[in-house]
């Protein structure tokens, strides 16, 4: 199982959505602009030539609410944004049960103030839950489809306008 998606400090998933909702409808970034996250990042690999994008977003769920991207790809740029924008913390987490790799990263205000990756973990999955449960993060992990699957009940997918 493969598994990007994050996490932001808020209740106030109306701010949220508008800043995705600008993110999305912004040209993509050139190769290299995205922020240095000590994560894997696969953005000018994946997002930087698709312009239809869909960001699922939870409701909030002990102050927290998730996000995962269509493409299970992690936008860095986005994700400084919101931090910086709602003055909160922003987690990150990747994980790939396949290769036993595994990280989280997570910003405050902007800020990268903790980051952990791993290409050897024995146990990924139990590593980022823990890491998540430590944060007082309740939401389960699950692929952009896994959400499809609830047929939108306690997310919202929020697209790119159509031009």
């Amino acid at each position: 199982m493969n598994i990007e998606m994050f996490f932001v400090k808020t209740e106030n998933s109306e701010a949220l959505i508008k800043i995705i909702e600008k993110r999305l409808n912004t040209q993509p970034d050139t190769v290299g602009e995205q922020p240095n996250w000590k994560l894997f990042s696969s953005y000018d690999s994946i997002l930087i030539k698709e312009l239809r994008r869909k960001i699922a977003v939870s409701i909030s769920k002990n102050g927290w609410i998730s996000a995962i991207e269509s493409k299970e790809v992690i936008d860095f740029k986005l994700l400084q944004q919101i931090s910086e924008q709602l003055k909160t913390k922003v987690i990150a987490i990747q994980l790939s049960e396949i290769t036993g790799c595994c990280g989280y990263s997570s910003c405050l205000s902007g800020k990268i103030i903790e980051s952990y990756f791993s290409e050897e973990d024995e146990n990924p999955m139990g590593t980022l839950k823990a890491y998540l449960k430590m944060n007082g993060i309740e939401h389960s992990l699950l692929s952009f489809r896994e959400v499809l699957n609830f047929k939108n009940q306690n997310w919202v997918i929020v697209l790119r306008a159509s031009k």
